[in-house]
C-alpha cells in the first residue's frame, strides 16, 4: 500500500470532521507518523482489532470501526435472515471513545437489517458474553482494549456460544474488509433513527439481574464464606473500570461483610489517572489503595 497515497486520500475524504482533519495535516513533514499510521490495516484476528486511538487507517478510530462492523455485518448476513432476526449484543469499556465507538458499531449493524442489543452503558466482558447467549444473539462485538495503556481501544468479536470468534469467520471477515473501502463502502443510519424504528434496543438493568442470578447461582460453599466472614476483610479495585458495579454486588451477596473498595479508583475514567498500567499485572508499579485514600 502506498502510505502517501492513502493519507492524502483521507485528508480529502468528506468523512472526516475538522477535527479529525486538522490532526492529519499537523502531520505534514513527518512521514515517520504518516507511515505508521498509513503503512496499512489493522490486522483482523480472532480477538479482533486492538490499536492506539488516533485518525489514520493502522489506528481506532470511528471510521475503522465503521469499516470492520461492516465486514462483521457482511459475514453475519451471509448466515441468513434467522442470522440476522438473532442480531448482536454490543458492550464497551470505560475507555475514551468506546461509547462513541459501540454507538457506531450499532449504527453499521442496524443499516445493514440486523438487530441491536446494545447496552445502555459499559458492562464487564462476560455480561457480553451472557447476553449473547442469553438474548440468543448471532454474535457479539465488546468495545475494549483490556489491561492495554489508555492510548488504546479494542473491538473483540464473540459468536452465538459467547466465545471468542472462530478462527474460519475472523478469516471471512478478514476476507470481507479487503474488499470494502473504509469511506464509500460502509452502511450505517442515524442512532436515533434506529432507535425509534426498534433496529437498536438497549440492554441495561433487566440484563443486570438476569446476569447477576446466573453469577450466584454458580456459588457452591456460602458456608465457607459465613464461618470467616466476621474477620475477613477484602479489598477491591476495578482500576476506574466495569467492575465498579457487579464485583462489589457480587461480593457482598457472597457474605463478604468487611469489603473495602478504593473510591479513588471506583470513579469511572479513560484516563486511569490514579494508576501507573491499567493492566493489575503491573500492580506492583502502582500506587496502592492506602497509598491513594
Amino acid at each position: 500500500m502506498d502510505y502517501r497515497k492513502e493519507y492524502e486520500k483521507w485528508l480529502a475524504s468528506p468523512a472526516l470532521s475538522e477535527d479529525e482533519r486538522a490532526e492529519l495535516r499537523a502531520l505534514e513533514g513527518n512521514d515517520k507518523e504518516i507511515k505508521a499510521r498509513f503503512y496499512g490495516p489493522l490486522e483482523f484476528g480472532t480477538a479482533g482489532l486492538r490499536g492506539t486511538m488516533y485518525t489514520g487507517l493502522h489506528n481506532m478510530n470511528r471510521h475503522v470501526i465503521r469499516w470492520a462492523t461492516q465486514g462483521f455485518a457482511n459475514v453475519i448476513r451471509a448466515e441468513g435472515t434467522e442470522a440476522m432476526k438473532k442480531g448482536v449484543a454490543v458492550c464497551m469499556d470505560c475507555r475514551n471513545h468506546s461509547a462513541e465507538f459501540a454507538r457506531e458499531t450499532a449504527c453499521v449493524m442496524a443499516a445493514n437489517g440486523i438487530h441491536v442489543r446494545l447496552f445502555e452503558s459499559l458492562r464487564p466482558t462476560p455480561e457480553l458474553s451472557f447476553a449473547v447467549r442469553e438474548y440468543g444473539c448471532q454474535a457479539g462485538v465488546n468495545v475494549t482494549a483490556s489491561h492495554n495503556p489508555k492510548e488504546y481501544n479494542g473491538y473483540k468479536v464473540y459468536w452465538a456460544d459467547g466465545a471468542q470468534l472462530p478462527p474460519q469467520h475472523a478469516a471471512a471477515i478478514a476476507d470481507e474488509l479487503t474488499r470494502i473501502d473504509i469511506f464509500t463502502g460502509v452502511q450505517s443510519m442515524d442512532y436515533e433513527q434506529a432507535l425509534a424504528e426498534g433496529r437498536i434496543e438497549l440492554l441495561g438493568e433487566d440484563c443486570d439481574r438476569r446476569f447477576m442470578a446466573n453469577v450466584m447461582g454458580m456459588v457452591n460453599d456460602y458456608e465457607t464464606v459465613k464461618k470467616v466472614a466476621d474477620d475477613f476483610g477484602l479489598v477491591y479495585t476495578p482500576f476506574h473500570g466495569c467492575g465498579y458495579k457487579l464485583v462489589p454486588e457480587a461480593l457482598t451477596r457472597l457474605g463478604i461483610k468487611h469489603l473495602y473498595c478504593e473510591p479513588k479508583q471506583m470513579v469511572i475514567d479513560g484516563d486511569f489517572p490514579t494508576v501507573v498500567s491499567p493492566n493489575p499485572c503491573l500492580l506492583y508499579t502502582s500506587p496502592s489503595p492506602r497509598d491513594c485514600s
